[in-house]
C-alpha cells in the first residue's frame, strides 16, 4: 500500500519545494481540484514512475514488482483505443459456478496467508542478514584500524594492492600461518633494504701490539740506586731516591748545593754518581722503551678505531660499539699515564690495567656487525625472494594479531548463518506450498475464464446506461480479441464515429473490466495486489452519466478487494456522489476515506480536507476567493469567481436588478475597476480581454471592491460569514 507521495519539478509543481502527500495509507483516496491544478500529473506519475520527467518524484514505500497498477487517464484511452482496431480479451473471475468461486476465494485467502508468511520470513531473513553484515563491517573496521599504523611504517610496501577495506580484510583472513614474529621484527629485517641499497662492508677483529707491556715485571719493581755510595743508607732511609735523581741534574751544573748554597764536599759528586750506576740507567731506559712501544701501539689502534668505517649508519646504530671503543681507548691512555708516572718515579711499583677483556668485547661487537653485514648482503643478493618472504610473513603476523576479532566474528557469523539456513528451509517449504496454490488457482481460473463473460458485462453496462447504438463482440477465429460493432452489423471505424461521451464510457467500462481480469489466462489474479487509479472518468460526459460512473466506481471498484483506490476529479457533483454513496449524511465525515484538495497558485499544491470543505459550486467559488486572498490560487481566477458568486447569490434572493444598478454606480465611481464591474454586470466573458488589459490583478483591491458590493446592498453579514468560514 502506498503511504505517501512526493511530487517535485514536473508540470506545474515547483522544482525547489517538493509537495508532500502524506497519510495515504487508507484504501480509498479522493482528490478534488479544478482543471489545470495538477491532478493529472499525480496520475501520470503513478502510471509512468520510470519516466525521466518524474525523476524528482518518489513513492513511499517503493512499489514492489508483484504489485499491479491500473491507471485510467487520457493516456490509457489513447493506448487502448486510438491506435488499435481490436482490444485484447479479458479473462475474468466468472460467475458461472458458485462452487468454483468459493474454491477460488478459499485459495486466494490461502495464497494471501502464504504470501504474508513469505514476507515475514523475508523480513526475518533480512534482519539476520543485516546483523551478519553489521558484524562483518565491525570486523572490517577493526582490522582496517591496524592498517593506519602501518601506513607510515617501513612495512607499508606490503600494503600495495590492498588499498580498499574489502581487499585488505580478505588478505588478512586468507593469511593463516604459525609465526612467532612481530611487526617490529619484520621492520628490523627490512631495515635498509631499498632499490638503491648497496652491500655492506665489515671490519675484522682488531689487535693490540703492546699487550705484553701490561704484564712486564719491571713495572712492579722499585728502580733504586747502587749501595756502594756512603749516601745509600741515608737516601734509602729517607726513601727519596727519585727526588735525589731529579736534583742530580742541578749538582752536575755547579759546585754549590742548589738548596742551601753551601760548598759541597770534595767527593760528594762522585758518591752521588755511584748511586745511579749502569744497572739503574738500563732499567730507566727499559721503562722508557716500554712507554714508547705502548704509546705507539695505542696511537695505532686509536687511529684504526676512528676511521670512516665507524661512521657508517649501520655501524653507528650499535651504540655499545662506540661506548666500548671509548672505554677501551680511555683505559689504554690511563695505562700510558701510569707508565709516565713510573718513569718519573722509578722507585714506585705500578700495575697496568689489563685491556684484553675490553678488546675481546670490542671484537665481539665487530663480529656481530660482520654477521649482520653478511646477512644483509645475502638479502641484497636475493632481494626479490627476501621481499616476497617478508610480505608473506607480514600478512601472517597481521592475521595472528587480529585473531581475537576474527574468532569472535566467525563464531557470531556461524550462529547467524545457522539461523538463516533454518529460515531458508522454511521459506522453501512455504514457497513450494504457494506454487501448489497458484497451480490450483490457475486451474480454477481455466474453468471460470471466458471472454464472453467480459463482453456480456460491458454490453450490459452499456445498455443499463441507455446506449443501444453499438456493442462489443468477439473477433471470429481470433481467440482472446474483441471489437466494437454497430447493431446494424458494421465493424469498420466504429470508434471514430462515437461521440466524446460515448468514447469516455466505453473506455472506462473496458478499464473497469481489465481491473478484474488479465490479458493472459495463465496469469494468477490477486486483487489484493492491485492498485486502481482513476483520473477524471466523467470528462466529456453529460450530467446524466455522472451518477452512473460514480456508482460503478463505488460498487465495483471501491467495494471489492483491491489493495488501494485513487480517484481524481474536477467535478464537484461527481465528487459528492462518491461520498454520498459511501455515507448519505453530508454532515458526517468518512473516516476510512482520505480526501485531498489540489490547487494551484504559482505552483500546484495538495492539502488534506474534510467532507464539508467543498459542499457545492457556490461554496467552491467562495473557496477560490479565499485561496486567492491567501495566495493559494492564481489571481486571474478571481474575476470569474466574483462574477459567479454575485450572480448566484443575488439571483437567489431576487435582487438581480438592484445588483446591476449598484455595479453601474460603482463602475462610475471607481474608474480603475470599471472593466471589472462591466465584466460582472454583463454576465459573460465578452469583456474579459478588456478586463485583463488593465494590467496585473491586485487581489487585495479586487476583494475590497467585492466586499463593497455586499456592503452597498446591505448583505455584508453574508460576505463576512462566507469569507471567514473554514
Amino acid at each position: 500500500m502506498i503511504s505517501s507521495l512526493t511530487i517535485k519539478d514536473v508540470a506545474s509543481f515547483d522544482s525547489s519545494a517538493p509537495v508532500q502527500i502524506p497519510n495515504l495509507n487508507k484504501k480509498v483516496n479522493l482528490f478534488f481540484g479544478l482543471n489545470g491544478a495538477g491532478k493529472s500529473t499525480i496520475a501520470n506519475f503513478l502510471q509512468n514512475q520510470e519516466d525521466d520527467a518524474f525523476k524528482s518524484c518518489s513513492i513511499n514505500p517503493a512499489i514492489s514488482p508483484d504489485i499491479e497498477l491500473f491507471v485510467y487517464n487520457q493516456k490509457y484511452v489513447e493506448n487502448n483505443f486510438y491506435q488499435k482496431q481490436s482490444q485484447e480479451g479479458i479473462f475474468t473471475v466468472g460467475e458461472e459456478s458458485k462452487e468454483v468461486q468459493l474454491d477460488l476465494d478459499n485459495k486466494n485467502d490461502e495464497l494471501t496467508k502464504l504470501n504474508m508468511s513469505l514476507s515475514e520470513l523475508q523480513a526475518k531473513g533480512k534482519t539476520l542478514s543485516d546483523r551478519k553484515d553489521s558484524h562483518f563491517n565491525t570486523l572490517k573496521e577493526a582490522i582496517w584500524e591496524e592498517k593506519k599504523a602501518i601506513d607510515k611504517s617501513p612495512l607499508r610496501f606490503c600494503l600495495k594492492g590492498y588499498g580498499t577495506k574489502d581487499k585488505f580484510l580478505s588478505q588478512v583472513l586468507e593469511s593463516n600461518g604459525d609465526i612467532s614474529k612481530k611487526l617490529e621484527d619484520l621492520e628490523k629485517e627490512i631495515e635498509g633494504i631499498t632499490d638503491s641499497s648497496e652491500k655492506r662492508i665489515w671490519k675484522d677483529p682488531v689487535s693490540f701490539d703492546a699487550i705484553d707491556v701490561e704484564q712486564d715485571e719491571l713495572l712492579s719493581q722499585k728502580v733504586i740506586g747502587s749501595g756502594d755510595s756512603y749516601l745509600s743508607a741515608f737516601i734509602n732511609e729517607l726513601d727519596n731516591i727519585d727526588w735525589v735523581k731529579k736534583g742530580k741534574t742541578y749538582i752536575d751544573q755547579e759546585d754549590k748545593c742548589p738548596f742551601c748554597q753551601q760548598e759541597l764536599q770534595e767527593n760528594f759528586k762522585s758518591e752521588l754518581s755511584k748511586l745511579f750506576d749502569q744497572t739503574y740507567e738500563k732499567n730507566i731506559e727499559r721503562l722508557k722503551g716500554l712507554h714508547s712501544s705502548y704509546s705507539i701501539a695505542v696511537d695505532k689502534i686509536e687511529a684504526e678505531l676512528s676511521n670512516d668505517f665507524f661512521n657508517l649508519s649501520y655501524v653507528t646504530s650499535h651504540i655499545e660499539l662506540h661506548s666500548s671503543i671509548e672505554a677501551y681507548i680511555s683505559l689504554l691512555k690511563a695505562n700510558i699515564k701510569t707508565l709516565e708516572d713510573k718513569i718519573n718515579k722509578p722507585s714506585t711499583d705500578v700495575y697496568l690495567e689489563s685491556t684484553s677483556g675490553h678488546l675481546e668485547n670490542l671484537n665481539e661487537i665487530l663480529s656481530q656487525i660482520k654477521d649482520e653485514a653478511q646477512q644483509f648482503n645475502e638479502k641484497i643478493d636475493k632481494k626479490d625472494t627476501f621481499i616476497a618472504s617478508v610480505v608473506t610473513q607480514f600478512w601472517q603476523v597481521l592475521n595472528q594479531k587480529c585473531q581475537p576479532a576474527i574468532t569472535l566474528h566467525q563464531k557470531t557469523s556461524e550462529q547467524l548463518e545457522t539461523e538463516l539456513e533454518r529460515l531458508r528451509e522454511q521459506y522453501k517449504e512455504v514457497q513450494s506450498a504457494r506454487q501448489k496454490v497458484n497451480e490450483d488457482i490457475s486451474n480454477l481460473q481455466e474453468k471460470a475464464a471466458s471472454i464472453e463473460s467480459s463482453i456480456t458485462q460491458i454490453n450490459c453496462q452499456l445498455k443499463s446506461l441507455g446506449i443501444n447504438s453499438f456493442h462489443i463482440e468477439s473477433i471470429p477465429d481470433q481467440s482472446g480479441l474483441y471489437r466494437l460493432a454497430r447493431n446494424q452489423g458494421s465493424t469498420s471505424d466504429v470508434y471514430d464515429s462515437l461521440s466524446e461521451g460515448e468514447k469516455t464510457l466505453i473506455t472506462f467500462l473496458y478499464f473497469v473490466e481489465s481491473c478484474f481480469g488479465t490479458n493472459d489466462k495463465d496469469n494468477v489474479i490477486s486483487l489484493e495486489n492491485r492498485i486502481v487509479v482513476i483520473d477524471d472518468p466523467i470528462s466529456s460526459l453529460s450530467h446524466n452519466y455522472v451518477y452512473d460512473i460514480a456508482s460503478i466506481i463505488h460498487h465495483k471498484v471501491i467495494a471489492d478487494n483491491f489493495m488501494q483506490v485513487f480517484v481524481l476529479t474536477h467535478n464537484l457533483y461527481f465528487f459528492h456522489e462518491l461520498l454520498m454513496l459511501r455515507q448519505p449524511n453530508p454532515g458526517n465525515n468518512i473516516n476510512d476515506y482520505n480526501l485531498f484538495r489540489v490547487f494551484k497558485s504559482n505552483y500546484s499544491n495538495v492539502l488534506p480536507m474534510k467532507r464539508n470543505d467543498l459542499q457545492n459550486d457556490y461554496q467552491t467559488y467562495w473557496q477560490i476567493v479565499k485561496d486567492c486572498k491567501n495566495g493559494l490560487a492564481q489571481p486571474n481566477l478571481l474575476p470569474n469567481a466574483i462574477r459567479n458568486i454575485l450572480e448566484h447569490y443575488f439571483n437567489f434572493i431576487h435582487k438581480k436588478e438592484k445588483l446591476k444598478q449598484e455595479l453601474e454606480k460603482l463602475g462610475e465611481e471607481e474608474t480603475e475597476f470599471k472593466p471589472l464591474f462591466r465584466y460582472i454586470s454583463r454576465e459573460g466573458h465578452s469583456d474579459s480581454i478588456n478586463l485583463f488589459d488593465t494590467g496585473a490583478i491586485n487581489t487585495e483591491k479586487y476583494i475590497e471592491k467585492f466586499e463593497q458590493v455586499f456592503e452597498k446592498l446591505d448583505h455584508i453579514d453574508h460576505f463576512n460569514k462566507m469569507i471567514t468560514e473554514d
